[in-house]
């Protein structure tokens, strides 16, 4: 189990493709603005080797407060099961049709962190992730680090309702 419950870092998954169209970069601009320390796990097909190579020199070197691992594709059998061993899913895409990757964190039991260029609009609302337009980092940091100060109580009832919130969407 890579979430923060045995590590106190905060452990944030990021399942897609790794491209441009994702903005992995994005994700990791944000995260390295964080005060808290953060893993980032990076699943999912490299489809592009140049923006990969360009979000890896993102990553800040130094202390250690923001590590990156990838780990490459995940096997669809496996999604879900890797998806809930992470405290939040971030995808700041730059759009989506509907988000597989999001509804299965949700059924995961998993808040999502989205930019506001999918379908899913009402996830604050739910009490079940947040849905942040891209023109900003500051409201992605805020929101990571709010997660981080959770108790754990509070970290798993947001995990209980984002599991209610999508067995609801697949009813």
């Amino acid at each position: 189990d890579r979430s923060s419950r045995d590590s106190g870092r905060l452990s944030v998954c990021f399942l897609a493709r790794v491209c441009v169209m994702k903005n992995l970069a994005f994700a990791i601009e944000a995260l390295a603005r964080c005060r808290c320390p953060i893993d980032l796990h990076v699943y999912g097909p490299i489809e592009d080797e140049a923006y990969a190579a360009r979000c890896r020199a993102l990553v800040p070197p130094g202390d250690g407060s923001l590590t990156v691992s990838w780990h490459g594709e995940v096997p669809h059998d496996q999604v879900r099961s890797v998806l809930s061993a992470h405290d939040v899913f971030f995808l700041p895409t730059l759009g989506e049709n509907f988000g597989h990757g999001i509804f299965e964190a949700l059924a995961a039991g998993v808040p999502v962190l989205l930019s506001d260029r999918t379908p899913w609009r009402d996830l604050d609302e739910a009490g079940v992730g947040w849905v942040l337009p891209l023109d900003d980092h500051a409201p992605f940091v805020a929101a990571v680090e709010a997660l981080a100060a959770m108790p754990p109580e509070a970290r798993l009832a947001m995990r209980r309702r984002a599991h209610a919130y999508a067995a609801r969407v697949a009813a």
